[in-house]
This record gives C-alpha cells, structure tokens and sequence, in this order.
C-alpha cells in the first residue's frame, strides 16, 4: 500500500518533470483504482487518506483555477470534479448514522432518514471535506458552480446522506456573500430541502447566516450591468421568510439564534435611510435605494412573521424598544402597510395593549389615507383579539363615563 505514498510524495517533491494537468491525471487514475478496491480492502483507501492526497489534489485544482485557458480546462475540471463527487460514496466500511442529531428544536415529525442502499451512500467524509473546502476557496464560476452542483447531488441523492456528514454545510454559508446571486440561490434551495423535506434545523449553517446578516460588509455583485450591493443580504431574508412560514418552531429556533436582534438592526438601518431619503411622508421614496427599499420590507416582512403568536419574540421585539421605532414609521406611505402588519403582531401578543394605544392615537393627527389604513388594521385586530376588544370596549366606556 506504501506505494501510493511513494507516487504522491514524487509528485510533491516534483522529482517528476510533469504539469499540473499531468497530476490531476494522475489523481484521476488513482481515484479509479480506489473506487475499484475498496470494497474488497480498506488498506489503499486508508494510505491515500494519510499521504494527505486530499489536500494536494486541492492545491492542484486550485492552482489549475489560476491557469484557466479554455473549454479544455472547463472538461479537465468537470471531469474531476464529478469523479471526486463519485469518490465520496466509496469506502470499505458503512458509515454509521446518530440515533439523534444535535439540534436546538425538533420539526414536529422529524425522523432520521435510513439509507436506501441504492450504492450512493456516502462512505468518504474526507472527499466530501474536500469538495466543500474547493468551493470555499475557488472564484471561477465554472467551477464553483459544478462543485456545488456535485454537493448538492450528493445530499439531495438520498436523505441520509446529509447527517452521515455530520449534519452540517457550514462551510458553505461561511462564504455565502462571497459567492454570485445564482450561487447563493442554490444554497438557499439546498437549505430548504433540509427544512421541508429532512424536517431539520440547519442550525450550524444558520449561524452563519446571521453573522453575516448583522455585517455590513456586501459583496459587490453585477447583476445585468447593476450593481447590487446588498442581494446576499435579501437573499439571506428570503430564505428566512421561506422556514418561517413552513413551522412554527422555526420562530423559536430563529430568536435562539439571534436573529430578532439581527433584524432590528437592518430595520434600524432601514428606518436611517428612510428618514434621510423621504423627506415628505407622503412621498413613495423613488429617491430612496430600490434595493434597500427591498430589503427593508423583506425585514418588516420576516420580523411579522416572528412576532406573529409568539408571546417570547413580541417581548425581545419590545425590550430593544423597537415597537416605537415601527410606530414612526408607519406615516411614511411608503412602507406603511408594511409597518403596520408588525404592529399589528404586536398588539395581538400579550401586553400589546400600548400598541394598540399608540395605533389609535395617530388617528387623531393623521389625514385621510392614513386614518382608513389604520382604522382597517385596528378592525383586523378587534376580529381576531377577544383580549384587544375586551381593553377596547373597557377604555370606551371609561371615555364615555368621563364626558
């Protein structure tokens, strides 16, 4: 078995006048006589492994990115890439699946998948490694885009095979703003499979999301000669708003997470750049970014969704003072339907009883339009809130006792 250290340690030390070309060659040939071995011994799989050849063949593929010439390149790549791919589901021995997976909530009716036998099981979690670390640090689109095309298959192939990597694609949301709009859709398509069809919370994956979420850094991305610096961060809420409607659960797992906080803070940025943009309440905000317009209601969008019946959210949402902050937003026309449906949460959670105050109070200063959006939203609530009409009724009859 020593010889496949002996090859690679050759390869290495460049005692052999050959091209990077030449070594993926190489690789490629040795991947197959692996791929043909390993059922009957685990001895050359297990000197490949510790010859550190998953690294080298890295190395080499990342320095081949540098040295892209043409179509031919493109070819060398997919190749390799799909027999790596083909590489991850071989191995002597079965992996074995947890009993549970680590997770911070159970989706109601979660249960671990079993393998389907089908002979694409994963069995080789260092060539799985290894296409995830490729993608992290590759930048050419062809190639980033079929390396995570060979991921995606991979887990998308058979339901087990997601936690027989130990449950966790971080690495690719660690560089999710670094990647292109179309690769960051992927991703989130991926992520969701997790939720609606595995019925699991990718929580290592969506602490990711929400770091870089609370970031301002942007990737700078062109997208049909646009530059459109904050699409990672709408795609990020997008996918938010997608879990969000699937489960109740995932509101709690999203607060334990962060991401309330999180989404505060780009509402906080929201409401700066409307104030400084939209200097008449009246006015639909054409000055204001189309993308940050956007993005802001994509925000006011999923922190709805998180106050809606969850008394736990509605009390952080409160305890950052951030119900006063929609509260003044909502006479700007521009977004203010969008503001009053968190307010509207607010006030159906227990202790929305100022909420509901502050709301009928800007009646009284407020013109037409906004009086008949308010009075609509008010008339939503006294419908769905026995608690709210009975405060309402109460506070009514105390008006009329005091004229």
């Amino acid at each position: 078995a020593r010889c496949i250290f002996q090859c690679v340690n050759n390869l290495r030390q460049g005692t052999c006048d050959l091209s990077l070309v030449d070594m993926a060659h190489i690789y490629e040939t040795l991947i197959c006589l692996l791929i043909e071995s390993a059922s009957l011994s685990p001895s050359l799989m297990n000197d490949f492994r510790l010859a550190h050849c998953y690294v080298h063949m890295k190395d080499i593929i990342l320095r081949l990115e540098n040295e892209w010439i043409n179509d031919e390149s493109e070819k060398l790549f997919a190749r390799f890439i799909t027999l790596l791919g083909d590489f991850t589901y071989v191995g002597y021995h079965e992996l074995k699946l947890p009993a549970r997976p680590e997770t911070i909530f159970d989706i109601p009716n979660f249960v671990m998948p079993q393998s389907k036998n089908t002979g694409f099981i994963v069995r080789n979690l260092s060539a799985f490694t290894i296409l995830q670390s490729i993608f992290q640090q590759s930048t050419h689109p062809f190639l980033v885009n079929i390396v995570f095309d060979t991921i995606s298959s991979i887990i998308l192939t058979d339901n087990a095979n997601y936690f027989l990597c130990g449950e966790n694609l971080s690495p690719l949301t660690e560089i999710f703003y670094n990647k292109s709009n179309d690769v960051q859709i992927k991703i989130n398509d991926l992520l969701e499979f997790i939720v609606f069809q595995l019925k699991y919370i990718p929580y290592r994956e969506l602490v990711n999301l929400s770091i870089m979420l609370k970031s301002n850094k942007h990737v700078e991305v062109y997208i049909s000669k646009i530059l459109r610096s904050i699409q990672s961060h709408k795609n990020c809420v997008k996918y938010l708003i997608h879990i969000l409607k699937f489960n109740n659960i995932l509101k709690d797992a999203l607060r334990e997470l962060g991401f309330i906080e999180v989404l505060i803070t780009r509402l906080h940025h929201f409401t700066t750049l409307l104030k400084k943009s939209v200097h008449d309440t009246n006015d639909k905000g054409d000055n204001m970014n189309q993308e940050e317009k956007e993005l802001g209601f994509m925000v006011m969008e999923a922190l709805a969704l998180l106050l809606s019946h969850n008394q736990k959210n509605a009390k952080i949402f409160r305890e950052h003072d951030d119900a006063r902050l929609t509260h003044n937003i909502i006479p700007y026309r521009l977004c203010r339907v969008a503001a009053l449906t968190v307010v509207l949460h607010l006030v159906l959670c227990t202790g929305g009883e100022d909420d509901a105050g502050t709301l009928l109070g800007l009646i009284h200063t407020a013109k037409l339009e906004m009086k008949s959006v308010i009075l609509k939203e008010f008339l939503y609530i006294l419908r769905e809130s026995h608690r709210t009409r009975t405060v309402f009724q109460a506070k009514r009859k105390g008006c009329i006792n005091e004229a």
